[in-house]
């Protein structure tokens, strides 16, 4: 074993040993914000990366497509038909039971551009015999108003109105609306037939 030089020769310098230095936390916090601060900087327009350039790209929209849904809405819409409100009698498939609960798929009364009478079938119902398509019908539909928000019936009527595999591409159904006919017939106790139901007018 070699001694120590600086034991042996009591007046020599002693030699530098090494140390180990903490960096301090403020400098770390300090390093840590400027790479925030460039790295957001080259994300904006004046940085490395143009926002015209790179962000999102979004189509105009197509005058002859239909128009869209509010994903929102439509989500909720599948949700309450799933439910045994609607799916128990139109079925998960759309195409009802002949002769007692139509068919919403590509269905003259669910389409229409403007959803005044399909919004008072699902509000009061709707019983009796009815052609739907072609199609004699003599079921019933029970009264929702009680039921289902103004909310929850405007998002299954969007949901069935667009359920393009079902090829419905119907406009949706806004809330909104559902609340004004709601009120328009606050008055009524029964549930409609269908010779009432075709007088509606369906942007009333």
């Amino acid at each position: 074993m070699s001694a120590d030089p600086n034991k042996l020769n009591p007046n020599r310098e002693a030699e530098p040993t090494a140390t180990k230095t903490v960096l301090p936390v403020w400098l770390v916090c300090v390093l840590l914000m400027l790479l925030f601060t460039a790295g957001w900087t080259f994300d904006q327009d004046g940085g490395w990366f143009d926002a015209r350039v790179y962000k999102p790209f979004k189509a105009p929209p197509d005058p002859y497509q239909p128009p869209a849904v509010d994903a929102g809405l439509y989500g909720m819409g599948e949700k309450v038909y799933n439910k045994p409100t609607c799916v128990a009698c139109h079925q998960p498939h759309g195409k009802g039971m002949p002769g007692q609960f139509p068919s919403l798929v590509g269905s003259s009364w669910i389409t229409e551009p403007e959803p005044g009478r399909v919004i008072r079938i699902v509000l009061d119902g709707l019983q009796g015999p009815m052609d739907v398509d072609g199609l004699p019908f003599n079921g019933a539909m029970v009264p929702w108003k009680d039921v289902l928000t103004d909310e929850e019936i405007a998002a299954v009527l969007t949901y069935v109105r667009g359920q393009k595999e079902w090829g419905n591409k119907a406009p949706e159904v806004t809330p909104e609306r559902v609340k004004a006919v709601r009120e328009k017939e606050k008055a009524r106790k029964q549930s409609w037939t269908a010779d009432e139901i075709k007088k509606v007018n369906p942007a009333d």
